[in-house]
């Protein structure tokens, strides 16, 4: 097959946030020719739209403010810290295309071409209320719509980050209805929807199907993690898919916790499939409570950044005690002689 008709990407996932993305970026990164970064990007519909601010890029000097731009977002520092540098004259060498789109993608062709890879993409949740315009910039993408049933969706946010049960509930029917109408006015081919169940269930079978939505071989490799995925919930530090972690919404919410949160989302839950208790008309939660739900989120966000923040600080200090203090390294190797 010609170098003209491979699909070279991009690829973007999406889904609410505790749906599986990161376990599927996961599982797409064993693959002999995929590469997406692990962390999340979030600039890219924010540049999309401001990079003609910043005048002819083709110009060294106006090129390389976007590059000091883009260097100090979250996305850059962290691909920075995992050893991926790129300097303004390597990416500005690599554009072939000087769109903004072009310019974009050519980050992550090289990001790609460091791993080896051919085929590029992105893993940011949020993306998901983005799909057509990111449709409309990069007209080969591929877009991967990964969906976890609402009531655990909403129970493993709440163990995570606090957050409240009824406005996840809310957000996961506004925005996976959203991103479920924007997909399915695509023409065949490019948005395909994979389900968290059937994942952890039949991960062979369900990713089997999923290359064959991409264009590409299924390989075994795939669903045989090197390494834990998952950083919080039920499934932290485990390197393998964790077999039913699902439906603990069952024994771990009230009969009243569930009877709202289906309420709010239990006609597209069943829509989509999953069995559900209340057949009535849909509540949507008021504008007022959506915001008072909203404060007591951002509250217990900013209480989880402290508390991981704190974590990080206190194992940092202890590198670096380890490292410069012989006679502790001597110790921690001496324990793990005897471990």
């Amino acid at each position: 097959m010609s170098r003209s008709h491979l699909f070279e990407g991009p690829l973007f996932l999406v889904g609410m946030p505790r749906s599986g993305t990161k376990l599927l970026v996961h599982i797409l990164n064993n693959h002999s020719m995929i590469a997406i970064p692990g962390n999340e990007s979030h600039f890219i519909p924010q540049y999309l739209k401001r990079m003609p601010r910043y005048g002819d890029l083709k110009e060294p000097a106006n090129f390389r403010k976007f590059h000091a731009d883009l260097a100090a977002t979250n996305f850059i520092k962290r691909l920075s810290a995992n050893g991926y540098q790129l300097s303004a004259r390597e990416w500005y060498g690599a554009v072939e295309d000087w769109s903004s789109a072009g310019i974009i993608e050519s980050f992550y062709r090289l990001f790609a071409k460091r791993h080896n890879k051919t085929i590029w993409g992105d893993k940011t949740p949020f993306y998901m209320l983005h799909l057509p315009l990111l449709a409309e910039h990069f007209p080969d993408a591929r877009f991967i719509h990964i969906i976890r049933d609402a009531r655990d969706q909403c129970l493993s946010s709440r163990k995570v980050w606090n957050k409240n049960l009824y406005r996840s509930a809310q957000r996961w029917h506004d925005y996976v209805r959203q991103c479920r109408q924007d997909g399915l006015r695509m023409p065949p081919g490019r948005y395909h929807e994979l389900f968290y169940e059937a994942l952890i269930d039949k991960p062979a079978e369900t990713i089997a199907n999923l290359c064959a939505f991409i264009g590409i071989a299924f390989e075994p490799q795939m669903i045989q993690l090197k390494k834990p995925s998952e950083n919080y919930g039920d499934a932290k530090n485990q390197a393998a898919i964790l077999k039913q972690n699902y439906q603990k919404w069952k024994n771990e919410l009230s009969a009243k916790q569930i009877l709202k949160i289906e309420k709010i989302s239990g006609a597209l839950l069943s829509d989509l499939g999953y069995s559900v208790t209340y057949h009535g008309r849909t509540e949507a939660i008021g504008m007022l409570e959506m915001l008072a739900y909203r404060g007591l989120d951002a509250i217990h966000q900013l209480h989880f950044e402290v508390k991981r923040q704190h974590s990080l600080y206190a194992l940092l200090d202890a590198v670096k005690q380890n490292r410069f203090n012989p006679a502790a390294s001597k110790k921690i190797g001496a324990a793990k002689d005897r471990g």
